[in-house]
């Protein structure tokens, strides 16, 4: 994502203090259910589950998306039940891919628009992966930088590394 370097650099040291505390909480929960501290167990677990929480706050997601024969009012209709789910929730990107045989792109690029224009995340249309004869393959997992006005998706480290 786009950002200030300042403010990047102390939510990623603010994120690591979260992941370190996570495997800490992990690491006692399970000492004290080797020990038979049962209560004590479920405490701690429960307080690795709630820095998995906070961790989750700060990581954003690119969200990729494509089809191939949908309407537009069913691509909002899905799109719908998606933010209704939570399933947006930490998305701070998203990447439109092929939505061949759904309509005029401009009208399924609108749908993400209006939906989605409210969380102001850039939205990158227009990828070439889906369906059709050029299929690009987008790792997963990795961390990416997405510029949505220069149009451009960049990972940090290579595929496989």
């Amino acid at each position: 994502m786009k950002g200030k370097k300042e403010v990047l650099d102390r939510l990623n040291a603010r994120l690591a203090e979260e992941l370190a505390a996570i495997n800490q909480y992990m690491v006692h929960a399970e000492m004290c259910e080797d020990w038979g501290y049962d209560k004590l167990h479920a405490m701690i677990e429960k307080r690795a589950i709630d820095e998995m929480k906070h961790a989750e706050k700060i990581i954003g997601r690119l969200l990729f998306l494509e089809d191939r024969g949908e309407a537009p009012y069913r691509i909002d209709r899905m799109l719908t039940q998606m933010t209704q789910a939570g399933c947006l929730k930490g998305v701070a990107g998203v990447i439109l891919g092929d939505f061949s045989a759904c309509g005029a792109l401009e009208v399924v690029y609108g749908v993400f628009r209006e939906r989605l224009g409210e969380r102001r995340i850039p939205i990158l249309a227009g990828l070439e992966a889906g369906h059709e004869k050029r299929n690009l393959t987008l790792p997963l997992g990795l961390e990416a930088t997405l510029d949505a006005d220069a149009r451009t998706l960049r990972y940090r480290l290579p595929a496989g590394a």
